[in-house]
């Protein structure tokens, strides 16, 4: 289940930063000829706009209790779909969707996480249940240098799991922090790297921008589902390579090393590909144009930026029509959004707000047949200095197709995190996992698909 989870979160990460700053990445690696000069520039611009996406989602220093910590959270959603729950009389996957989506509305789900480096102890739980139903509730233990874990309803006691490298990570100058920003970093460095200037196409070209023609250069990277691929390769074999990145990511996926590329696996389809455009000024290589073309069978998609980072112009069209336009306001602290579409009408907005004690997302949009209502906010309360705070997470949503809600509800996570805990496991009677039998064994193994399987029915 943790395996699963792990691989699908590190898939996902990677497809979204790679489509982020892939395209900052091919302006300069064109427009400077040495190596050093190269690595040098965009490794600054790399990190520069890393930064600003890493801190727009970092918590304020204040809130960040470091490596001595309790977290207690409760879960709760609340969701419906019309649209699933029509198609489930007719169409047993439809039906899962349905029933998967009631059953977490009715679960209650409480996580707990403690740490303290000072102790070199760790403590992560779960507890899911449905009316008295437990549907999971498990821990994972850390004291030392040594893992445990216990599910209820498999183990009695603690399982001893083996060596743990996870203090091993938290040197005496080093805390999670420290190692999540390293990790990040190296992660944007090691794609800059994999991305190579042979791979990169440089053409002059003629644009228009407020009716005025511009010459310019285009600088072109081609995505395919095998190029994607063997970038996939490239990072995965960086961060193998290097010991602290690897000694981070193994101490909480340990299996890591043995993570290879499933060249099975279709990440874009055969006739699928992605065009990044980037057009700059020929005497100081400012880039004015950002374009990516998305060819998909007989489909052709064009996303095109016009600007800079605090204003600019956005279109999408669809096989050469115009579809809609927005205009774009950005500051560090407030970015807005207008939509419009084809004909000048409005069609909705995005914002997204940031303070010190709060961050808030907001989302209407009107794209026929389509519509989508987003709001989430993050909110810090009840601050206590050193000592304690809490934390609001509220999820709202309303997405609606051709009439019919397709998903519709909230989700709330209340967090109250402190610096004041104690520990209270006992692995005094810990076993050990080459003792555990063969049921528990599979029953173990099976887990993610069982707890899968039980919330998809009702």
């Amino acid at each position: 289940m943790i395996k699963k989870f792990f691989s699908s979160l590190i898939k996902k990460a990677f497809l979204l930063l790679f489509f982020a700053i892939a395209v900052i990445i091919i302006v300069i690696g064109f427009h400077f000829n040495t190596i050093s000069k190269k690595h040098y520039i965009v490794s600054k611009t790399i990190s520069t706009v890393g930064n600003q996406v890493y801190q727009f989602f970092n918590i304020s220093n204040q809130y960040d209790f470091e490596d001595d910590f309790q977290v207690k959270s409760t879960i709760k959603t609340n969701l419906t779909s019309e649209e699933f729950e029509e198609k489930s009389y007719s169409d047993p996957e439809y039906y899962k969707k349905s029933s998967f989506i009631k059953n977490l509305t009715d679960m209650n789900t409480d996580v707990t996480l403690i740490q303290s480096k000072k102790d070199n102890k760790l403590l992560g739980s779960i507890h899911e249940k449905i009316g008295e139903e437990v549907i999971l509730n498990g821990k994972y233990y850390v004291e030392n240098a040594t893992k445990y874990y216990i599910i209820n309803g498999i183990f009695d006691n603690y399982v001893n799991g083996g060596n743990s490298t996870y203090f091993e990570t938290l040197k005496k100058d080093q805390t999670t922090k420290d190692n999540m920003d390293y990790l990040y970093n190296y992660f944007l460095n090691s794609l800059e790297n994999s991305i190579y200037e042979e791979e990169l196409n440089r053409d002059a070209a003629e644009i228009t921008i407020n009716n005025e023609k511009l010459q310019v250069e285009q600088i072109s990277l081609r995505i395919t589902d095998n190029y994607l691929k063997e970038i996939q390769k490239r990072v995965l074999k960086s961060l193998k390579k290097d010991e602290r990145a690897r000694l981070i990511i193994t101490s909480f996926y340990e299996d890591f090393d043995k993570v290879k590329i499933n060249e099975e696996n279709k990440i874009l389809k055969d006739k699928e590909s992605y065009i990044l455009n980037i057009y700059v000024r020929k005497l100081w290589y400012t880039p004015i144009k950002f374009e990516v073309i998305h060819t998909k069978d007989d489909t052709k998609e064009v996303y095109t930026f016009e600007g800079n980072q605090n204003t600019g112009l956005f279109y999408y069209s669809k096989n050469n029509e115009l579809k809609y336009t927005a205009n774009i306001e950005s500051s560090p602290k407030l970015t807005e959004v207008l939509v419009y579409d084809e004909k000048k009408e409005t069609k909705g907005f995005i914002k997204v707000e940031k303070a010190t004690s709060s961050t808030a997302f907001n989302m209407n949009l009107q794209l026929d047949p389509k519509s989508y209502e987003i709001s989430y906010t993050c909110i810090y309360k009840n601050y206590q200095k050193n000592n304690s705070y809490t934390k609001e997470d509220n999820l709202s949503l309303k997405l609606l197709n051709e009439g019919k809600t397709t998903l519709s509800g909230s989700i709330n996570i209340i967090s109250d995190i402190s610096k004041s805990f104690r520990f209270t496991e006992s692995i005094e009677n810990s076993i050990l996992k080459s003792t555990i039998s063969d049921d528990q064994n599979n029953r173990l193994n099976n887990l993610y698909q069982d707890v899968k399987a039980r919330l998809e029915r009702r």
